[in-house]
C-alpha cells in the first residue's frame, strides 16, 4: 500500500515588493516513517498560484521546478521528479530502512507569465532549525 502526501503550494504576496511560493501554509517539515512501500509526494499549485505552472522537472526548457539546494540525497531514496500536470510535481520516497534516513531541504520553482517564483530561502539557521521546506525520513 502506498502512502500519499498531497501538499498545497500558494503564492505569498505579504512581503512588500516580493512574491514567493509557500508549501502547506508554511508547515514545511514533511516527516516520513519507514514503510515497505513507497511514499508518493505531490505538490499542487492552488489558490492564487493556480494560474502558475511548475517549471520543468528536468530543468532543460525553463529552469528546474525542483532542487535540492544543500545536501542531495543518495541515489535510490527518491524517484525522479515528474510533472503529471502543469500545476503538479510528483516524486516517490523509498524510505524502507535505516539507510534511507535523513533530512533534505528542497526548493520549488513556478512560472507565472514571464516571471519565475521560488520559495523564500533561509540559509542561516541550519537543518535542525529551518523554516525551509524539508523532507525528513525518520
Amino acid at each position: 500500500m502506498n502512502t500519499d502526501l498531497e501538499l498545497s503550494v500558494t503564492l505569498r504576496t505579504d512581503l512588500p515588493g516580493h512574491k514567493f511560493l509557500v508549501v502547506n501554509n508554511g508547515n514545511h517539515l514533511h516527516a516520513f516513517e519507514k514503510n515497505e512501500n513507497e511514499h508518493v509526494i505531490t505538490w499542487t499549485l492552488t489558490g492564487n498560484a493556480s494560474q502558475c505552472e511548475f517549471c520543468a522537472p528536468d530543468g532543460h526548457s525553463d529552469g528546474s521546478g525542483f532542487q535540492w539546494p544543500l545536501n542531495k540525497p543518495r541515489e535510490g531514496i527518491f524517484g525522479a521528479i515528474t510533472k503529471p500536470a502543469p500545476n503538479k510535481l510528483r516524486m516517490t520516497n523509498h524510505h524502507v530502512d535505516k539507510t534511507t534516513e535523513g533530512t533534505w531541504p528542497y526548493q520549488l520553482f513556478a512560472r507565472f507569465g514571464d516571471k519565475v517564483y521560488q520559495m523564500l530561502w533561509v540559509t542561516t539557521n541550519g537543518p535542525a532549525n529551518t523554516p525551509n521546506p524539508t523532507i525528513k525520513n525518520t
